[in-house]
């Protein structure tokens, strides 16, 4: 992925606007919250950070140290947040954790509980943004689809019609 070159310079974390990422999130059934994370660790990593691959092997460990580091660098910036890192955490590990249990004993629509991970990222990714529209332009802050995006959002969009159809049928 190359982003543009005030990304790289300037951006503190992954820019994306939170309609994009809500729209992406639903239409990968919750997917998306892996390389929404992904790639806010990159940008970390970029900036003499973390991994980015080992913050995904730890993944459920390593979205309370991202949560921790943006409302830092939020309350640092001048900022207050209307979330608490601690809050968000658990408003994303419980349904992660639930939903791990459910599949884990059969029941096959339990990982539709993953979807509301995207809720505490949400959150998040509004404070994010706040924090770079001090230091990015507004045209560098990731707010339109990419044709892939548009691909994914077209195939996430059938999936789910499908689903309601299947699901009506039987």
């Amino acid at each position: 992925m190359q982003q543009h070159q005030e990304v790289e310079d300037k951006a503190l974390f992954f820019p994306i606007g939170t309609e994009k990422f809500i729209e992406l999130s639903l239409a990968t059934f919750g997917l998306y919250n892996l390389y929404w994370s992904w790639c806010h660790w990159h940008q970390v990593q970029r900036r003499g950070g973390a991994n980015p691959w080992l913050m995904m092997a730890i993944w459920p460990l390593s979205q309370w140290w991202l949560y921790q580091r943006v409302y830092r660098q939020a309350v640092d910036d001048g900022d207050q947040p209307r979330w608490q890192p601690l809050r968000a955490y658990l408003l994303f590990i419980l349904p992660l954790l639930l939903s791990l249990w459910f599949v884990a004993t059969g029941d096959r629509d339990g990982w539709f509980l993953a979807l509301l991970l995207t809720l505490p990222n949400a959150q998040v990714n509004l404070t994010i943004n706040r924090l770079h529209d001090s230091r990015l332009h507004f045209f560098v802050q990731n707010t339109d689809l990419t044709a892939v995006e548009w691909a994914i959002l077209i195939a996430g969009m059938i999936a789910w019609v499908s689903l309601m159809v299947f699901a009506l049928a039987y």
